[in-house]
């Protein structure tokens, strides 16, 4: 197994370690050798990796990020990767860019995997690039939410949201990531609108 990390961080490196270690099925939990390992429902959850590129997206979403991921996937495609983990940490950034990055991820083919690990956030354009990720890892502080599309009020009253007719071609999208992803549905749709609410019974 080969694991590339494309940049070093002191803080975080045991849990970088954790998440790789589920990435390339490694256990953290011992098991008794007469014992077998219960085997995951889900079976992307099943695949054994060999490749794994570890990329750092954080900050603002703009148009060096767009380049900077592009240049990311293209590596993973082009040097044989099988899985790619996104370390997420960023409050999102502009929809043409978010969407962009999202789709390249969820056009990838089932040859990389794409995990988003969010050790603290992935806010607003940032959760619809994790979204459009095969799987999702929360950290303990992590949060992932809110993409509702807002704009400056020309006229003097602040932020307010753009409208319906941004919010609904991005309902679509993430209706589309979620059902590739096996997430649910109703609750993608109500990161992007406000007016939806979901309740859990």
């Amino acid at each position: 197994m080969t694991i590339v990390p494309t940049a070093r961080r002191a803080a975080g490196a045991l849990t970088l370690a954790a998440v790789v270690c589920a990435v390339l099925g490694v256990g953290l939990e011992f098991v008794r050798a007469d014992e077998t390992p219960p085997r995951p429902a889900d079976p992307r959850l099943a695949r054994r990796f060999e490749k794994v590129l570890v990329v750092d997206f954080d900050g603002d979403i703009e148009a060096i990020m767009r380049a900077y991921m592009g240049r990311r996937v293209a590596k993973a495609k082009d040097e044989g990767f099988d899985c790619i983990v996104l370390r997420i940490d960023s409050p999102g950034g502009t929809v043409l860019h978010s969407e962009e990055i999202a789709n390249e991820l969820h056009d990838l083919s089932d040859d990389i995997h794409v995990v988003a690990w969010v050790p603290e956030q992935a806010l607003s354009g940032a959760c619809m690039v994790a979204m459009a990720c095969d799987e999702i890892i929360l950290g303990s502080a992590g949060t992932l939410g809110d993409c509702q599309p807002i704009v400056l009020d020309p006229g003097g009253g602040g932020i307010k949201p753009v409208g319906e007719k941004i919010e609904s071609p991005l309902r679509a999208l993430f209706r589309k990531y979620a059902a590739k992803n096996g997430y649910p549905s109703l609750l993608a749709e109500a990161f992007v609108s406000a007016h939806l609410h979901v309740i859990q019974v």
